[in-house]
Parts: structure tokens; C-alpha cells; sequence
């Protein structure tokens, strides 16, 4: 036991030699995009090396837990719901303001038949408080419903959100416009149609720095989601208030969604910095403008 005392004593006043800041900024070059965030980035988190920092003193804990903690995922079914929920709820008293990017999944059968979705946002609204930080929310294979009585869309529980990922979109652009225009301060959206319909596509939009989204008000009537009339909508009638997008990625696999795209890049040319943009074009049937593909 003596014989680790000094050893004890070097590793201490080792820690002591560098600043807290400099200590910080080597935990940091350990972080990156969680494995399950981000499953093509070059880079991910080292996590193991990050629970060693967060075990070794007070003063490192803080940084390496900010890393290990900045994303949650929970995937959930009709069954299992209100359990993980319950399960999380008991661990985020001592995580939950490290968390910065919230994610929401369905899996099952229900992820793909929305008519067999319970309604899985509502048990996750308990929840909501204990992550007052959360700046992007991701919703995969849900069931978007519209909010009855006094209930506020789901992104609008979450005050800090900037960035907003859908994936399998409401089929009706107005449902959708409830959760967009919800998010009050949101600067970042991907949205994702259906994969397995005819209508799938795909966009990611990034505004300039200082700005935010702007959405024409809802449609009056029925409007189905597909790329044409989502651009539409993000292009609003009043030129003085509009959106510079620093940032555009967008499939389609249409020619009317196409054409939509073109005249979208051309109104906002002058100020995207990065622009990938893929066509996966469909055989359409004769006369149809968004019909089901041959």
C-alpha cells in the first residue's frame, strides 16, 4: 500500500500541472458524434476513454460527462413504451441537463402502420422538463398527431431547439406545418418522406448564420407532403420576410419534385455555401403528376 503513495502523489500533482481550460480542451478532442447519431461520420466519440476521464477526478467529470451524456436515444413500441420511459425518467435527474440532442424512435410493426401507433409522444411530455438544454430533436417512424385541448406540439416543450429532424412525414403538409411552426427558433431541418412510397425524399436545410426558418401560414385545405409543395411552403409570399440558407441537401424521386428543386436552388443561389443534391427519378404513369410509379 506505502509503495503507492508516491505514485499516488506524481498522477496528482501531474493533473495540477496543466490549467482546468487545458484539461478540458484534451477531454473534448476525445468527443465526436455519438456511434448511434451519426453512423457515417469519420470521427466518433471515444467512449471508453471518456468514462476513464469522468472516473478520475471532480474536476474532469463535468467535461467528460458532457460528452457522454449530449445524446439521447430511446426506441420504443406500443409495449414497451411507458417502461423505457419510466426507466429514463429515473436517470435523467443525474444526466438530463447534459443533454443536448433528444431522439425519439418507434420500431415494430407500428413504425410502419401508423393506424397501429399508440400515441408515444404523449408519454414522453413527462419527461420534457428534466432536459431543459435539448437543442435538436429527432422523431423517427412516429405517428404525428394533432394536439387536442390546451397541448402545445411536442417541439414546442423543448424552449432551446434550433434543430428539427422528421423522418416518414405526415402525409398532410398542415400536420406537419404544426410541428415546424412550433419550433420558434429552428435554424436546422431534415425531413424524410416515406421510404417505402413513391413520394420519398429527402432534405436537409441549414440557415444562415443569425437567421431562422421562416413557413408560409398553413394551407387552408388538404395538401400533401412531397418536395414541391415543402419548398413551396418554405418560400413564403411576402419577400421581406424570407430565409437565406447557407446549406441544402435534397433527393426526389419526381419530375415535378425536380423542376420544384431547380427553381428553389435558382431563388436561393446567391447565398448556399453547400449544395448536394441526388435525382432518383421514377417511370410515372401516363397524365400523373404525383401518381403511384409503374
Amino acid at each position: 500500500m506505502s509503495s503507492d503513495i508516491p505514485r499516488l502523489g506524481r498522477l496528482t500533482s501531474g493533473l495540477q500541472a496543466l490549467p482546468l481550460e487545458t484539461w478540458n480542451h484534451i477531454i473534448a478532442s476525445l468527443g465526436g458524434p455519438h456511434p448511434q447519431e451519426d453512423v457515417l461520420a469519420e470521427h466518433h466519440m471515444d467512449i471508453n476513454s471518456l468514462r476513464a476521464c469522468s472516473l478520475t477526478c471532480r474536476s474532469w467529470r463535468r467535461a467528460a460527462q458532457g460528452h457522454l451524456f449530449y445524446f439521447l436515444s430511446i426506441t420504443v413500441t406500443n409495449a414497451t413504451c411507458e417502461e423505457k420511459v419510466s426507466s429514463v425518467a429515473e436517470i435523467l435527474p443525474s444526466i438530463g441537463a447534459y443533454v443536448l440532442a433528444f431522439a425519439v424512435s418507434v420500431s415494430g410493426p407500428e413504425s410502419r402502420r401508423f393506424d397501429q401507433q399508440a400515441d408515444v409522444l404523449a408519454h414522453f411530455r413527462a419527461i420534457a422538463p428534466m432536459l431543459p438544454r435539448v437543442e435538436t430533436l429527432s422523431m423517427n417512424a412516429i405517428d404525428l398527431k394533432a394536439p387536442t385541448g390546451d397541448l402545445s406540439p411536442f417541439p414546442a416543450v423543448f424552449p432551446a431547439l434550433q434543430s428539427l429532424y422528421i423522418a416518414d412525414v405526415p402525409h398532410d403538409l398542415r400536420l406537419l406545418h404544426v410541428y415546424v411552426a412550433a419550433c420558434k427558433q429552428i435554424r436546422n431541418l431534415t425531413l424524410l418522406g416515406s421510404i417505402t412510397g413513391f413520394q420519398s425524399f429527402l432534405m436537409v436545410l441549414r440557415a444562415s448564420r443569425g437567421t431562422i426558418i421562416h413557413v408560409q401560414p398553413s394551407p387552408s385545405v388538404v395538401l400533401e407532403t412531397h418536395l414541391a409543395s415543402v419548398l413551396a411552403w418554405l418560400t413564403p409570399a411576402n419577400s421581406t420576410i424570407t430565409t437565406e440558407f447557407d446549406d441544402l441537401e435534397a433527393s426526389c424521386t419526381t419530375a415535378v419534385d425536380q423542376h420544384a428543386l431547380a427553381s428553389f436552388i435558382k431563388h436561393q443561389a446567391v447565398h448556399l455555401k453547400h449544395l448536394d443534391v441526388g435525382f432518383y427519378l421514377k417511370r410515372l404513369k401516363k397524365g400523373a403528376a404525383h401518381g403511384a410509379s409503374e
